[in-house]
This record gives structure tokens, sequence and C-alpha cells, in this order.
């Protein structure tokens, strides 16, 4: 929950998450209409994102949060390189996203077999681990596969946060309604 001085700035400023998450699930649901052909859109769709983001990301960060200030500049840099590079940007995603399935399935089967000392092997950690493996395996050995699955993946996931940030302003919303007594946050 924010300290006492920030819920100005975030009640004042609730519509924005709204509108981000607003934002996100058009996004999402521009992918999902058509990902056979949604690749060359994903790709400029995103880089409009990307930089909408950065931009609402750097305006709720400003000026105490480095972090959504930091994250805003990057979203920004990125959406700019997908308009400068389209072709190496979707290339590139593909690549990203099964280094990092193959990645995180290592650190899964690490943690499933050996972080559990107090409850033995995590079986589902460890079948997660095993499919994202084998789910980033099948990108790097089919990448045509590997740009579809990532146009859906990329659609799924804009319509989940676009939901979160809609939830996330409305709570903000009717946070300043449970401010009571010498301005501790009363619990909703």
């Amino acid at each position: 929950m924010p300290d006492v001085e920030t819920i100005p700035k975030l009640k004042s400023h609730w519509f924005l998450f709204v509108l981000r998450g607003a934002v996100a699930i058009l996004f999402g649901i521009a992918i999902l209409a058509s990902p056979s052909r949604g690749l060359a859109a994903l790709v400029y769709l995103f880089g409009i994102y990307a930089i909408g983001d950065g931009i609402f990301a750097i305006f709720l960060g400003a000026p105490k949060r480095f972090g959504l200030i930091v994250a805003g500049i990057i979203g920004i840099l990125a959406g700019i390189a997908a308009f400068a590079m389209p072709v190496l940007t979707a290339v590139t995603l593909v690549y990203v996203v099964a280094a990092w399935g193959i990645l995180l399935g290592g650190a899964q089967l690490f943690d499933a077999i050996w972080g559990g000392e107090e409850t033995g092997v995590d079986w589902l950690m460890l079948l997660a681990g095993l499919s994202a493996i084998l789910l980033g395996a099948i990108i790097l050995a089919r990448p045509g596969w590997g740009l579809l699955y990532v146009v859906v993946a990329s659609g799924i996931y804009a319509i989940a946060s676009g939901i979160w940030f809609i939830s996330m302003g409305i709570r903000i919303h009717g946070v300043e309604n449970r401010i009571r007594d010498h301005g501790r946050i009363l619990p909703a």
C-alpha cells in the first residue's frame, strides 16, 4: 500500500491506470484477432504500446519512483527500436522468448530438486521447468512456430495486465475514502 504522501497524486491520476489498462486490453485483442497475420502489426503495436506505457510510467513515477522512471525510459527506447528495426525486433523477440524459456526452466528445475529441503522435490515446479525448457527448445527448432507463440502469448499477457491495471485504478480511486484517523490507511 502506498504511503500517505503519495495517495493524493495517485488519487488524482487514477484514470491513468484505467487508461493504461484499456490500452493494454485493446492491444491484446488486436493481436489475438489475427495471430497468423499479426506479427507485423505486433511489432508496430508493440512500439506504440511500449512508448505509451513508458510515458505513463515516467509520469506516474516522477519524481520519487526511480524504478518507474527507468522502466519508462526503457519502454520508450524499446518502442523506438521496434519502429527503427521491425524485422530485427520480430526475430529477436522469438529468440529472447526461447532463451527465457530454457533459462527459466533450468532455474525451476534447480529449485524443484534442490530448493525444497524441508518438503522434498517439488513435482509441480519440476514439471513447469521441464515444460519451459521444452517450449524454449521447440521455439528454437521451429522459429516460425515461435513467432506465432510470441504473438498469442503477447496478446494474452496484454489482456491480463490490462485487467490488473484497470482494477488497480479503480482501487486507487476508492482508497481516499478509507483514509481516516490521522492519515492511516485502513483496510478495505
